[in-house]
């Protein structure tokens, strides 16, 4: 639940990623030990009540679990922070003009993966990605927005689309075409 909003907040402070979801799964685990509340913890619990056994209550794992917790919160403050991975995603994937490949191969989306270059005269110009109707009317999804040489992976809907942006879709081609032939002034986006 949380990962939406420790992803968006990576995008305002343009914090790596792996800095904050390295240290949310852990924290996930971790807390996991200590209480009822993971799926295997309640699958044994049910498991057991089925078989007319106690069932685990939510605090049985507290006096193993919240040690390991501590130790491993304190382990993660102290040592563990270091060894995090530094690097942002645009630098993962290299040169812009890789960009396609690269999420491409990542993903699987070899046949479903276009550029869409935004012109200057472009409808798309200035609008957030919601405003422009590329997933509502079109039923693509931005996967990202390449900007002279920042890529911003998983845009919000809430990005304006600038000119000279190129918008890496995901979905069929009949579909980008159709974006592109609705979308174009003087036959061109």
């Amino acid at each position: 639940m949380l990962l939406p909003g420790v992803m968006d907040a990576a995008r305002r402070t343009r914090v790596s990623p792996s800095k904050l979801l390295m240290p949310l799964a852990f924290a996930t685990i971790l807390g996991g030990m200590a209480t009822l509340l993971t799926t295997a913890n309640i699958l044994v619990s049910t498991a057991l009540r089925d078989s007319h056994l106690n069932a685990f209550r939510l605090t049985d794992f507290a006096p193993v679990g919240v040690p390991m917790a501590i130790v491993g919160t304190v382990y993660m403050v102290l040592v563990g922070r270091k060894l995090l991975p530094a690097s942002r995603p645009q630098e993962q994937l290299g040169l812009v003009r890789h960009l396609r490949a690269e999420l491409a191969e990542l993903y699987a989306l070899q046949e479903r993966l276009s550029e869409v270059r935004v012109l200057a005269d472009s409808p798309l110009a200035a609008e957030t990605i919601a405003q422009s109707g590329i997933g509502a009317k079109y039923g693509l999804s931005v996967v990202a927005i390449c900007r002279n040489t920042h890529v911003m992976l998983a845009p919000l809907s809430s990005q304006v689309i600038r000119a000279n942006d190129l918008l890496i879709v995901a979905g069929r081609m009949e579909r980008v075409l159709q974006l592109a032939t609705e979308q174009k002034p003087a036959n061109r986006i």
